[in-house]
Protein backbone atom coordinates (compact mmCIF):
# COMPACT_ATOMS: atom_id res chain seq x y z
CA UNK A 1 0.00 0.00 0.00
CA UNK A 2 3.08 2.38 0.86
CA UNK A 3 4.27 2.32 -2.81
CA UNK A 4 0.65 3.35 -4.62
CA UNK A 5 0.80 6.56 -5.71
CA UNK A 6 -1.01 8.61 -3.50
CA UNK A 7 -3.31 11.36 -5.87
CA UNK A 8 -4.05 14.59 -3.62
CA UNK A 9 -8.00 15.54 -3.61
CA UNK A 10 -7.99 18.19 -5.71
CA UNK A 11 -6.28 16.11 -8.35
CA UNK A 12 -9.16 13.87 -7.86
CA UNK A 13 -11.84 16.74 -8.06
CA UNK A 14 -11.02 18.15 -11.14
CA UNK A 15 -10.54 14.51 -12.81
CA UNK A 16 -14.43 14.16 -12.00
CA UNK A 17 -14.78 17.58 -13.29
CA UNK A 18 -16.25 19.39 -10.19
CA UNK A 19 -15.20 22.96 -8.67
CA UNK A 20 -14.90 22.75 -5.00
CA UNK A 21 -18.36 23.95 -4.57
CA UNK A 22 -19.93 20.86 -6.75
CA UNK A 23 -17.92 18.57 -4.90
CA UNK A 24 -18.91 20.43 -1.46
CA UNK A 25 -22.66 20.32 -2.61
CA UNK A 26 -22.03 15.99 -3.48
CA UNK A 27 -20.38 15.50 -0.13
CA UNK A 28 -22.53 17.71 2.04
CA UNK A 29 -20.36 20.05 3.28
CA UNK A 30 -18.94 23.50 2.83
CA UNK A 31 -16.94 24.31 -0.06
CA UNK A 32 -14.33 26.11 2.28
CA UNK A 33 -14.15 22.79 4.00
CA UNK A 34 -13.07 21.36 0.68
CA UNK A 35 -10.55 24.02 0.29
CA UNK A 36 -9.15 23.62 3.85
CA UNK A 37 -8.69 19.69 2.79
CA UNK A 38 -6.85 20.23 -0.32
CA UNK A 39 -4.32 22.63 0.81
CA UNK A 40 -4.16 20.02 3.85
CA UNK A 41 -4.68 22.96 6.93
CA UNK A 42 -7.32 19.95 7.64
CA UNK A 43 -7.94 16.54 7.26
CA UNK A 44 -10.90 14.68 6.82
CA UNK A 45 -12.84 13.08 9.92
CA UNK A 46 -12.16 8.68 8.89
CA UNK A 47 -16.23 8.53 8.16
CA UNK A 48 -15.97 11.21 5.77
CA UNK A 49 -12.18 10.24 4.63
CA UNK A 50 -14.37 6.75 3.72
CA UNK A 51 -17.21 8.22 2.30
CA UNK A 52 -14.53 10.52 0.07
CA UNK A 53 -12.38 7.32 -0.69
CA UNK A 54 -15.59 5.02 -2.21
CA UNK A 55 -16.55 7.97 -4.00
CA UNK A 56 -13.55 8.22 -5.98
CA UNK A 57 -12.62 4.46 -5.74
CA UNK A 58 -9.05 4.82 -4.32
CA UNK A 59 -8.10 3.54 -0.96
CA UNK A 60 -8.60 5.50 2.49
CA UNK A 61 -5.28 6.42 2.99
CA UNK A 62 -5.05 8.16 -0.52
CA UNK A 63 -7.57 10.31 1.29
CA UNK A 64 -6.07 10.56 4.42
CA UNK A 65 -2.04 10.95 3.49
CA UNK A 66 -1.97 12.50 -0.02
CA UNK A 67 -0.32 15.80 -0.55
CA UNK A 68 0.48 18.30 -3.13
CA UNK A 69 3.71 18.20 -2.94
CA UNK A 70 4.17 14.82 -3.69
CA UNK A 71 1.61 15.00 -6.93
CA UNK A 72 4.48 18.13 -7.77
CA UNK A 73 7.39 15.52 -7.69
CA UNK A 74 5.59 13.36 -9.61
CA UNK A 75 4.79 15.67 -12.30
CA UNK A 76 8.95 17.16 -12.65
CA UNK A 77 9.74 13.55 -12.30
CA UNK A 78 7.27 12.79 -15.32
CA UNK A 79 8.33 15.90 -17.30
CA UNK A 80 12.05 14.92 -16.85
CA UNK A 81 11.72 11.39 -18.06
CA UNK A 82 9.43 12.92 -21.43
CA UNK A 83 12.49 15.29 -22.04
CA UNK A 84 15.22 12.29 -21.72
CA UNK A 85 13.29 10.16 -24.12
CA UNK A 86 12.67 13.11 -26.58
CA UNK A 87 16.30 13.51 -26.03
CA UNK A 88 16.82 10.05 -26.66
CA UNK A 89 14.20 9.40 -29.58
CA UNK A 90 16.56 12.53 -31.42
CA UNK A 91 20.01 10.79 -30.61
CA UNK A 92 18.38 7.67 -31.87
CA UNK A 93 17.60 9.14 -35.70
CA UNK A 94 20.79 10.47 -36.58
CA UNK A 95 22.69 9.24 -38.68
CA UNK A 96 26.51 9.16 -40.24
CA UNK A 97 25.36 11.86 -42.17
CA UNK A 98 24.08 14.34 -39.28
CA UNK A 99 27.43 14.41 -37.95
Amino acid sequence: MENEKKIPLSELRKAKGFSQKEFAVELGVSSALIALYEVGKRKPKLERAIMIAKYFNVPVENILFARREDANKELICRDELKKTAIEQQQNKQMTVFDL
